[in-house]
């Protein structure tokens, strides 16, 4: 299977990472490190000033202080709409709001946040292309302070962006971590669910319209001088039970009625959630291009930590860095999207960080890239990588992925990713012509 100049058709992944910058923060209002466009962004926490401390937008859990806090002077690319998020950046029980103009704040913040994804903080906010915003970055009072990460994204969608339901994900969280045993770990991602289409979206959760989402893993692997993408984990799906009405990614216009999904409302649905084994059910009986799926999903017999979770052989796992990048991805299947026309977009995807050695642990890296499914990294990684749609007529789509690598001495690797986004045909085979006259070695397949 993993062999030089082999022939590998996997399910592959794909997306647009943030950039790290070198800033840290100022501990003074009146000086604030400036910063610009998105990416991912340093942190350490200074000492608790007296400006913006008394918010009513920033108090939260009866506390309205940003302890530690630390200041930045952020100027905006592009007008739209935006997401400030430590999620996945730190372990520290972050605080922050965001405040128009540049210096120390003449008033109160356009958004403030202390617990998002756990303790980390997120937010959303609409800037002006131009535009200068001052950031108070730091910790809930009472709490340590420290070091990290925070991302600054523009949010895709435009509200509403298209005709009829449109469910994307518009942020993957967690994740959550389940011991390994038998060779297999597993892990859970959490899936905050966006309707930027014109009508609501059904999510009944008594019958078969509503969406079921999951998660699968994703290995780059640099082997012997060649870069390969492999799908290396996929969960049981999760059925939606209870839509709330969050804004993340637009504007939400609240329907009134937990059975929907209000024009421009985000459901937020945790990492441990998604992970519960008994509200797991089966892929095999969803179709993926039309959203139809049977309902109850069945239920067999199950035992273990890792069981209907996003299993990965521990083989498979190894810590990140020296050539190795892991991503996951989440997407969401239901029928009125998928009616509309709008089930194309409903995959998005965040890399995931691996330590340990043989049970690891997970964590994430740079914010989620949204409505990119998860072949589109391996074009990031490697931009001479090729990707081709493949749209099948009345089914789903095909994303194919190719390389091919000089070993040198006219021998040359080629590696291919056909990646199923949502084709309940599947693929049947799969072939690549050879020239006449040319020598095939180290032949290698991998499905998912």
């Amino acid at each position: 299977m993993k062999h030089l100049s082999r022939i590998l058709p996997v399910f592959a992944v794909a997306a647009v990472f943030a950039t790290q910058a070198a800033a840290q923060g100022s501990d003074s209002c009146s000086t604030p490190q400036a910063i610009a466009g998105t990416g991912t962004f340093s942190f350490i926490t200074g000492t608790t000033g007296t400006e913006g401390q008394a918010n009513a937008l920033c108090n939260q859990f009866g506390q309205p202080v940003i302890a530690n806090d630390v200041w930045y002077a952020w100027t905006a690319p592009s007008t739209g709409s935006f997401t400030l998020s430590a999620c996945g950046g730190t372990s520290i029980d972050t605080k922050f709001a965001l405040y128009a103009g540049s210096g120390c704040p003449a008033g109160g913040p356009l958004v403030c946040n202390d617990d998002f994804c756990g303790l980390q903080s997120q937010g959303v906010f609409a800037p002006t292309s131009g535009s200068v915003y001052t950031i108070q970055f730091g910790v809930f009072p009472g709490t340590a302070g420290g070091s990290g990460t925070f991302t600054i994204a523009q949010i895709g969608a435009t509200c509403p962006s298209s005709t009829g339901p449109d469910v994307i994900v518009g942020g993957i969280t967690g994740p959550s971590n389940y011991a390994a045993a038998g060779g297999i770990d597993a892990l859970s991602l959490g899936s905050d669910a966006c309707n930027i289409g014109s009508a609501v979206v059904q999510w009944t959760a008594g019958n078969n319209l509503h969406p079921v989402f999951g998660g699968t893993a994703y290995r780059y692997k640099v082997v012997n001088g060649a870069g390969r993408f492999e799908q290396v984990g996929r969960s049981w799906l999760r059925h939606g039970s209870l839509a709330l009405a969050n804004e993340l990614c637009c504007t939400c216009t609240n329907p009134g009625t937990g059975a929907l999904l209000g024009i421009g409302c985000a459901n937020f649905d945790t990492a441990a959630g998604n992970g519960t084994q008994s509200g797991l059910g089966p892929r095999w009986q969803v179709n993926a291009n039309t959203g139809v799926f049977t309902f109850p999903p069945a239920n067999p017999a199950f035992a273990g930590s890792t069981a209907r979770r996003l299993e990965i052989a521990t083989s498979d796992l190894e810590a990140t860095g020296a050539g190795t990048r892991y991503f996951g991805e989440c997407m969401y299947v239901t029928q009125d999207d998928a009616a509309a026309g709008n089930q194309n977009n409903n995959a998005s995807y965040r890399e995931l960080t691996v330590s340990g050695t043989t049970d690891f642990t997970f964590g994430f890296t740079g914010a989620t890239q949204i409505s990119i499914p998860a072949i589109g990294a391996w074009q990031v990684v490697d931009p001479t990588v090729t990707l081709t749609n493949v749209q099948v007529a009345g089914d789903g789509l095909f994303i194919i992925g190719s390389k091919a690598t000089s070993l040198g001495g006219g021998i040359y690797h080629y590696e291919y990713a056909v990646y199923n986004q949502n084709s309940d045909r599947n693929g049947g085979s799969f072939s690549v012509p050879i020239p006449a006259g040319a020598s095939i070695s180290n032949i290698g397949f991998r499905d998912g």
